[in-house]
């Protein structure tokens, strides 16, 4: 069997989106189930770059596609991409369709981006449809009619959680056609137990003081994450007035990377020492045991998703705060626990599931409860671990992967 895993948005582009399909693509190819990850060309500032390129990562080929910008009209003095509204962000060279046919399966991530859907329309090979965001897509597939047609040509999907199934029955998919696989996790790069000589050695341009208590908030810096990554820093103040060794290290890139470097340096002028400290983005490819270790270091972690399950993988205690709004009218999970934990699988730990939002107050709140017990704080680090190696475990995913292969592959014939 041969897979083309096609994504528009890959490494060097690093967020959990892309570290899942690396996940999944690597254990695929241990397994003997040949998976190429195609994607676009692009360039650091997402621009496309129209050449071919291939690499190999972690024992993955990567193929990248050349590509051409969407065209833009001018009218009245205003540039307007006519693709862009169905959410075509790149043309993929017409190569792409040969391509495609020497593979027995196109499997698809990501519902955001129609480009490479729409432009390899007439390949007859099975095709399934990955999600990992219908929450954000929802409302534009309710409303467009031709990206919804689209949409409904997939012989089968796969969806990351409970909420994205239900959105799905919503915009018309036969629930007989989609499958909930959680997100894997690679339990060997994320390990609870980390063996390091000195872990604070492998880069001390990060500072870390090895006698703070240390709280880990990793995230993309961009618009949509901003009311997590404010409340963050906002909620330093009252954290190390009751915890005074307290060091928070905010990790990720993004475009929004200037602004919160100023709001940190003035959270650490208002301390009068290095409270904060921003890392930027992790180097490594898919960046797995650079944030493991980082992770290791952590007393507590700070985030959704992806980020969350690789805490706890860690036996790290969790705090889900998110920014965009559930149906409830809330983003803040709190504490991961084993009362609450199947609340906020159902959302994919974004705090989705929630009533309540995420603000300074509930962050403080949650960090000192956790750092003033230990007992507590070991409990449901331990709890998070078993919870991973149970749901989230990359052997078992790739076992239930593998059989939506084979039952598509079957159906399609």
């Amino acid at each position: 069997m041969k897979i083309a895993m096609v994504t528009s948005s890959y490494y060097p582009f690093v967020g959990g989106f892309e570290s899942a399909i690396q996940t999944l693509a690597t254990e695929l190819n241990r397994r003997g189930v040949h998976t190429d990850v195609l994607t676009f060309n692009m360039n650091k500032k997402w621009e496309p770059v129209c050449r071919w390129e291939i690499e190999k990562i972690n024992g993955v080929n990567i193929i990248r596609i050349p590509a051409l910008r969407s065209p833009t009209l001018n009218i009245l003095k205003k540039k307007i991409d006519p693709l862009e509204k169905f959410w075509v962000h790149a043309i993929p060279q017409p190569s792409i369709t040969r391509v495609l046919e020497d593979y027995n399966i196109i499997h698809f991530q990501g519902e955001f981006d129609l480009s490479f859907p729409l432009f390899s329309y007439f390949v007859k090979k099975p095709k399934i449809l990955h999600c990992h965001g219908m929450y954000q897509a929802h409302v534009f597939y309710k409303k467009n009619i031709l990206c919804n047609c689209l949409l409904r040509k997939f012989q089968y999907y796969i969806c990351i959680s409970n909420e994205l199934l239900e959105l799905l029955l919503d915009l018309g998919i036969n629930k007989e056609k989609i499958s909930v696989i959680p997100n894997p996790i690679n339990l060997e790069e994320f390990s609870a137990v980390t063996e390091m000589n000195d872990p604070l050695a492998y880069d001390e341009s990060l500072n870390f003081n090895r006698n703070t208590k240390k709280i880990v908030y990793v995230s993309r810096l961009s618009s949509d994450k901003l009311i997590a990554i404010k409340s963050t820093i906002k909620a330093v103040p009252k954290i190390v007035e009751e915890i005074p060794n307290a060091q928070i290290i905010l990790v990720g890139d993004g475009p929004y990377f200037s602004y919160v470097k100023t709001l940190t340096e003035r959270i650490n002028k208002q301390l009068n020492r290095k409270a904060v400290i921003m890392t930027g983005a992790i180097k490594d490819p898919i960046g797995a045991g650079r944030m493991a270790k980082i992770m290791n270091l952590a007393d507590v972690i700070i985030g959704i998703a992806r980020v969350a399950l690789e805490a706890m993988a860690c036996g790290k205690p969790a705090i889900i705060a998110g920014s965009v709004l559930g149906p409830l009218g809330g983003n803040f999970g709190g504490i991961v626990t084993k009362e609450n934990v199947t609340q906020l699988k159902d959302c994919n730990f974004s705090g989705r599931n929630s009533s309540e939002r995420t603000t300074p107050d509930r962050i403080a709140e949650a960090v000192i409860e956790l750092l003033t017990n230990d007992k507590r704080r070991q409990k449901i680090g331990d709890f998070g671990r078993r919870f991973i190696e149970k749901e989230h475990d990359i052997q078992k995913v790739a076992d239930k992967i593998e059989e939506v292969y084979h039952n598509t592959l079957e159906n399609y014939r």
